[in-house]
């Protein structure tokens, strides 16, 4: 992680970290992260999010309001802890530029990755149990779009 702008893996840490952390929390951070200070710039990118609901055959079909939904609880869950913990924040939940949804669509398969081979069971030895992956180059535009410090990434899939 020797890019300027550092990736967080789990969406909801960057708003959960007030309280000091067991070592099992800290094992589920990258190295040398503790929580947010106050006065931290963080830019919110647009959420992906996707509820369905399970048929009696066990079909998974969308459920657009559910989505929404969640979206606004999100959002609003979002607002909430900000204002909690004195963060400034950049919202980026309307861009849809391509470059703003090509890095969302990064984060979802380099998430899957870490979900597979970090949580999981297929371990990468060359990783030594480090919570070290990037997004590579191209989050920096984010940075030098928003100034912010963090980008904090959503993604939910739920039945």
């Amino acid at each position: 992680m020797k890019s300027a702008f550092r990736l967080l893996f789990v969406a909801l840490v960057a708003f959960t970290v007030c309280a000091p952390a067991s070592a099992q929390q800290r094992a589920n951070r990258a190295p040398g992260f503790g929580k947010l200070d106050p006065g931290t710039k963080v830019a919110i990118m647009p959420a992906d999010i996707e509820l369905f609901e399970v048929s009696a055959g066990g079909i998974f079909e969308p459920r657009a309001e559910w989505t929404t939904a969640a979206q606004q609880h999100v959002r609003n869950a979002y607002q909430a802890r900000k204002t909690k913990m004195g963060l400034q924040v950049v919202d980026l939940d309307d861009d849809t530029s391509e470059p703003v949804l090509e890095l969302n669509r990064l984060h979802g398969a380099v998430s899957g990755a870490i979900a597979n081979h970090h949580f999981g069971m297929m371990v990468l030895p060359t990783k030594e149990d480090k919570l070290d992956w990037s997004l590579g180059p191209g989050v920096a535009q984010v940075r030098e779009k928003t100034g912010a410090d963090y980008a904090l990434f959503t993604f939910i899939r739920d039945s």
